[in-house]
């Protein structure tokens, strides 16, 4: 490798020759073998500095090998994300498992200061947590009744309409072909009664 000493920062190249001062007395040999001298000491020169340059690069590249190889090295767990996750197990361990009822717990939490097991405990959390609990299964419990404005299977069978005692609408029953079968079903059981019992 190059000491810092040497000098191989620039690329040697030789002066240009100033031709004004020779003559026909020159020793055109003698000047000839001083330029090759010349040429050849710049080029060992750059040969040199290359070589060192090389050098350099082939260090900086084991030691950049070796320093993108090391293990990354291991942080210490950030200690809000800690009592994050032993706040989310204590939720857990009590059974408070729903988004909403989380949410509600954090900002009990938050309003109040406490700690995660202070607001599970708190009688306060409890009433709102069981309000919250019982609302959402009365939605629950609600959401798949329909109300009156809907047909319902039982207005398409035809012992529905003869107990009631009279022919189906097309607001009751809009599907043509069943009110149809329907209406028949009731002639062919007032015929068999008599006639007269339907008003249309």
């Amino acid at each position: 490798m190059v000491e810092k000493n040497d000098k191989v920062d620039d690329i040697e190249v030789p002066d240009e020759e100033d031709l004004e001062g020779l003559d026909e007395t020159t020793d055109w040999k003698v000047k000839a073998d001083e330029l090759q001298k010349k040429y050849r000491e710049a080029g060992i020169h750059n040969r040199e500095r290359t070589k060192s340059l090389l050098e350099q690069i082939a260090a900086l590249n084991a030691k950049l090998v070796e320093t993108t190889a090391k293990p990354p090295e291991k942080k210490e767990p950030d200690e809000s994300l800690l009592l994050q996750r032993l706040d989310n197990v204590a939720l857990r361990s009590a059974d408070i498992t729903a988004e909403d009822e989380v949410e509600l717990a954090k900002d009990f939490q938050k309003r109040t200061g406490m700690d995660i097991e202070g607001v599970i405990s708190d009688d306060i959390y409890q009433a709102r947590l069981a309000k919250l609990r019982t609302e959402k299964s009365n939605k629950q419990a609600t959401s798949n009744i329909k109300g009156g404005g809907g047909t319902s299977q039982a207005k398409h069978d035809p012992q529905y309409w003869i107990a009631k005692k009279e022919f189906p609408n097309p607001q009751e029953v809009p599907d043509r072909k069943i009110r149809a079968k329907i209406i028949r079903t009731i002639h062919e059981k007032e015929e068999g009664a008599g006639g007269g019992y339907y008003n249309e």
